[in-house]
């Protein structure tokens, strides 16, 4: 038996109702911790949920370069896990702001478009110096607003796949 679940639950009721076979819309917040290779969701409470995602969830892929981030999804939920359909940085391992996205140039300046808060940051000139060869590419940044929506970028990590 499948019942229909409110559009918004807490991970507890989220794993409480897929307990029962429950697919819920669920939103968690909690920090990515790599478990066998895998992404979960740890939250305060102790719990553990597993990411999974579509091909089609555009950046749900980056959870999975994640380890100790806090983070906030949003997605179905069933037996342990969650299918997640979009997804924000919370805070970053240093404790400071970041911001995941892809980084478009503008001029010699970067940009990073962070579609989970919807907003676009310019990066510091040795940032964009340095991550140039990664335009077009999702990278997480953590660092401070400097500015108008500038950010002096005090860490940084690549969310695809290193090339062998």
């Amino acid at each position: 038996m499948t019942l229909a679940c409110g559009a918004r639950v807490s991970f507890v009721l989220c794993v409480l109702a897929a307990q029962v076979g429950c697919a819920v819309t669920a939103r968690a917040v909690g920090r990515v911790v790599q478990v066998d290779g895998e992404p979960w969701l740890e939250t305060s409470q102790g719990d553990r949920a597993r990411l999974r995602w579509r091909p089609s969830s555009e950046g749900a892929e980056g959870l999975g370069f994640l380890d100790g981030h806090l983070v906030e999804v949003e997605g179905r939920g069933s037996k342990r896990a969650i299918e997640v359909s979009r997804w924000t940085i919370v805070e970053g391992l240093h404790g400071i702001s970041a911001w995941a996205g892809v980084l478009v140039a503008d001029g010699p300046r970067l940009l990073l478009e962070d579609a989970g808060n919807g907003v676009t940051l310019g990066l510091d000139a040795e940032a964009s110096r340095e991550l140039a060869p990664l335009v077009g590419r999702r990278v997480l940044i953590e660092g401070y607003v400097e500015g108008t929506m500038g950010v002096k970028v005090l860490y940084w990590r690549a969310l695809f796949p290193e090339p062998p």
